[in-house]
């Protein structure tokens, strides 16, 4: 009927405006995450607001994360344990990571042989050490976390879907917790930066703010803004620590507590974005892992490169903003299908 018709063109049409928005804010914080790994020092970072704004992103990619899988979930009507561990749904996850991941790391394997033949002095990685680790270079550790976000989701899934407002406070605690026992069970920042379970809250909300989308209201928002926004100025600006929280301080629980409102207001808005910056957005929203995977080995090879020869500072930024936002996107539209094809003769 007409009526079906319509209502079938206008869940499309939401469906398409939500991941645009989606690839929209991927874009952004991919862009972010380029921009920080740029040189900058901790004055200038400060401010620029930095804190509040560039140090976002990665927590708003473990919101987006959450998000996402619910989206998921639904659409391939995932209910049970059993759905949510189908071994095909975690192999196809796994290979999506992992192929791409490979790649860049196989790279960066060359690139350290060839570094130590042309300076012997130059040390070379321990390659399973570096497999296991994400690689090298800034942000090398979100491999390992995707990795366990396969395993860990359906989990928090199934207990925000369970408990509503109330799932959102356990994961709250246990964040927490988490955060307290890594303190008293002296954990070393080289594992501590591995596991994911500094982000329990972040994908709890983002599964939250799709399963529940018109049950935060604003005053809630405020509280829970008010309280990383006084974390943020208390500890980066003001200069002072909490002991239990003095690793990954500006992207820990309590900081994201800023940025979670923010998120859960605005992916929820039916918003038209068209125009051409944004349409480049979006692409590099589309090409975010990708780009991730390339401002890695860039950082670690190619941007002393243009810290020595480039002397201008604005130069230096652009260049090491825009060569690994262009290479990741090429990347992606050359293993984007390689990739599915796998998946296709495995699965």
């Amino acid at each position: 009927t007409d009526r079906q018709t319509d209502r079938q063109t206008d869940r499309q049409t939401d469906r398409q405006t939500r991941n645009q928005l989606i690839d929209f804010l991927k874009g952004i914080c991919i862009l972010a995450v380029v921009f920080t790994h740029f040189r900058w020092n901790e004055h200038y970072r400060l401010l620029l607001g930095f804190p509040f704004e560039i140090d976002m992103a990665v927590p708003v990619f473990m919101l987006i994360s959450g998000y996402v899988y619910a989206l998921s979930y639904q659409r391939h009507n995932v209910n049970t344990f059993a759905d949510a561990y189908d071994k095909c749904r975690i192999l196809k996850s796994f290979i999506r990571y992992t192929t791409p991941f490979l790649l860049i790391f196989l790279l960066e394997c060359f690139v350290h042989i060839v570094a130590h033949i042309i300076r012997p002095n130059h040390q070379i990685p321990d390659i399973l050490y570096g497999l296991f680790t994400g690689g090298w270079g800034p942000g090398s550790y979100y491999y390992p976390l995707l990795i366990q976000l396969i395993f860990l989701y359906p989990v928090l899934y199934f207990i925000i879907k369970k408990y509503n407002t109330l799932g959102l406070f356990y994961a709250l605690i246990a964040n927490a917790g988490w955060e307290f026992f890594k303190f008293y069970m002296d954990v070393s920042p080289a594992v501590y930066r591995l596991l994911i379970f500094r982000y329990i809250l972040l994908i709890s909300a983002g599964i939250f703010a799709y399963l529940y989308p018109n049950v935060l209201k604003r005053g809630q928002g405020i509280i829970f803004a008010t309280i990383g926004i006084i974390f943020i100025i208390y500890t980066k600006y003001l200069g002072n620590q909490i002991s239990f929280l003095e690793q990954w301080t500006g992207t820990c629980f309590v900081a994201a507590m800023y940025i979670i409102p923010i998120f859960y207001f605005i992916i929820n808005k039916k918003l038209l974005l068209k125009n051409r910056l944004i349409n480049m957005i979006i692409s590099c929203g589309k090409a975010s892992y990708n780009i991730f995977l390339v401002q890695m080995i860039f950082y670690t090879f190619g941007a002393g490169i243009v810290y020595r020869y480039i002397q201008c500072n604005i130069f230096q930024l652009i260049i090491c903003v825009i060569v690994p936002s262009v290479m990741g996107y090429i990347f992606f539209k050359k293993e984007d299908s390689y990739t599915k094809g796998v998946i296709k003769r495995i699965i």
